[in-house]
């Protein structure tokens, strides 16, 4: 009996040690509300090693140091507490005289329990014996894609700062962008400024080449309460290439290497590979038929070890080792066809291969249309993997691609299986056609218009020059994009911005909505163009 009641006592201490709390209630949608702030916001002389924010319910943290943002930019971040209902600052730094500071908390204060966010929460002070009253507004805007980009940084700096320079000194002033794109740099000196918008990926406050920009703007900042106030707009692109991206190398055992390749690295950017070691070798380059990698891929003996090659690019030399193995070739070559079940008459016939290899017979590859064989088309390499030919097929029309034993051959010898593939073609039910129109495009001399599918691959290109009409006919039905754009330089592709140099992208502009075409139709579309 006394085991059995001392059970009884852990049992009832082991129930009361977990009670669940009542279910029930309405769900708090009340955001935390400040109750006081001390010092006051938009105090002067401000002179305190910390200031105190307290309000109506407990609250904490939420990525703080990704949400606040203080302006001007403290070199240090300031250590943020929290002690029930008060949250507490500490700037870690001197602060510098005669200067109005701006802390924006963004969404980093949430209650206890529902994490309601503290909205439009905002602390201004100024240690000298005003506040400034200026301010610089505006938006950023992306014409290439009409994208609206939060998060943006907007950066002031002095007019007196070199901002291209990579060691210039953080901006005097920040803001990040709305959702809608628009920013707003308040309690600012009277001054000249340089403006730039910056997408800062990696938090450096630097125009890094991956990330996009708009040009430097010069502004004025102008008191909030006058007439004068005039809406910044920049326009933010990504950046000229500067260099080829070796970090970004792909490499497999069986002697291909492969980088990322900018069409727009052409004629400014040379290059060059070269063999170091490896007997018997050799290698070929190729680019890719969409222009976006190039291919470096080696061909006669494989070996046992890797074969080191050296790249360069500009002043930058480097080495890399290539396996180049034998054990990697497969007894059969593996091929596969890019031909879809449903084809345009238009479109090309592409056979991929699993290792680079050799057209060895075309007799081999078999065309037939309705079972009737016909005449060999040209096969030509575009890659050490691909093959494409662009016979003329018919509309509506069944078709048969085989490819026998025997057609390709690897460095190994090894030949490939049989491969079988059946397709028709498309016929005018079942593709559309988009019709453009513009009264205001035919005087660009250097204009290009252009419609890409939503997986952002060109479908057409023309020129506007003379031209209000435009009809892009035989289009899959999906849906599709139009840009036009003014090829300044008349290279064939536009050009982005170069902020080194301060050279504005060329004009872009993208048509204000998607365009959906379906089968058996013509879609007229009245361009809508900011020009």
């Amino acid at each position: 009996m006394r085991i059995f009641g001392l059970f009884l006592i852990a049992a009832v201490l082991v129930a009361c040690a977990n009670q669940k709390p009542l279910s029930g209630g309405d769900k708090d949608f009340t955001t935390p509300k400040v109750v006081s702030m001390t010092p006051a916001s938009l105090n002067t002389n401000f002179n305190q090693k910390s200031f105190q924010i307290t309000f109506d319910e407990y609250v904490q943290l939420n990525n703080i140091y990704q949400e606040l943002i203080v302006s001007p930019p403290l070199k240090k971040q300031p250590v943020i507490k929290v002690k029930n209902r008060t949250v507490i600052i500490e700037p870690q730094e001197e602060l510098k005289p005669n200067t109005t500071y701006t802390f924006n908390f963004g969404d980093g204060i949430v209650d206890l329990n529902e994490s309601n966010k503290a909205e439009k929460l905002v602390y201004v002070f100024s240690t000298g014996d005003k506040l400034d009253s200026m301010v610089v507004y505006g938006k950023t805007s992306i014409p290439f894609s009409n994208e609206k980009l939060a998060g943006m940084k907007v950066m002031l700096y002095d007019d007196t700062v070199d901002v291209r320079d990579p060691k210039t000194s953080l901006p005097s002033y920040f803001a990040r962008t709305l959702t809608d794109g628009s920013f707003i740099i308040s309690y600012l000196p009277s001054g000249n400024y340089q403006l730039v918008a910056l997408e800062d990926l990696n938090g450096n406050y630097k125009a890094d080449s991956d990330e996009r920009v708009s040009l430097i703007s010069e502004v004025s900042s102008i008191a909030i309460d006058t007439n004068q106030l005039q809406e910044q707009v920049l326009e933010m692109h990504s950046q000229m290439p500067e260099a080829i991206d070796f970090a970004s190398y792909k490499v497999d055992s069986t002697g291909l290497f492969s980088i990322p390749w900018n069409p727009l690295f052409e004629g400014r950017i040379p290059y060059s590979f070269n063999i170091l070691d490896g007997e018997k070798v050799e290698a070929d380059l190729f680019k890719s038929s969409e222009e976006d990698t190039l291919f470096y891929s080696l061909k006669g003996l494989p070996s046992e070890k890797n074969v080191r090659i050296s790249f360069t690019s500009g002043e930058s030399v480097d080495t890399l080792a290539i396996p180049f193995f034998a054990e990697d070739y497969k007894k059969v070559l593996r091929i596969s066809s890019g031909v879809t079940s449903k084809m345009l008459p238009s479109e090309p016939l592409i056979i991929q291969s699993s290792v680079r290899s050799v057209l060895k017979d075309s007799s081999k590859i078999i065309l037939k249309k309705d079972s009737v064989i016909l005449d060999a088309p040209t096969w030509n390499s575009i890659s050490p993997l691909s093959y494409t030919s662009s016979p003329k097929l018919a509309d509506g029309s069944k078709y048969q691609l085989t490819v026998l034993p025997g057609a390709f051959e690897d460095v190994m010898g090894h030949t490939n299986d049989t491969l079988d593939v059946k397709f028709v073609t498309l016929t005018a039910e079942d593709v559309g056609m988009m019709v453009l129109q513009s009264d205001s495009l035919s005087g660009f001399a250097d204009g290009v218009l252009e419609v890409r599918d939503k997986s952002n691959i060109l479908i057409w290109k023309g020129s506007t020059t003379g031209l209000k009409e435009w009809k892009i006919k035989n289009l899959k039905p999906n849906e599709y994009s139009v840009r036009f754009y003014r090829d300044r330089n008349n290279n064939g592709r536009w050009d982005p911005l170069d902020f080194k140099k301060q050279e504005e992208a060329e004009y872009v502009r993208l048509h204000t909505s998607k365009v959906q075409i379906r089968a058996n139709w013509e879609l007229k579309v009245v361009l809508e163009l900011t020009i």
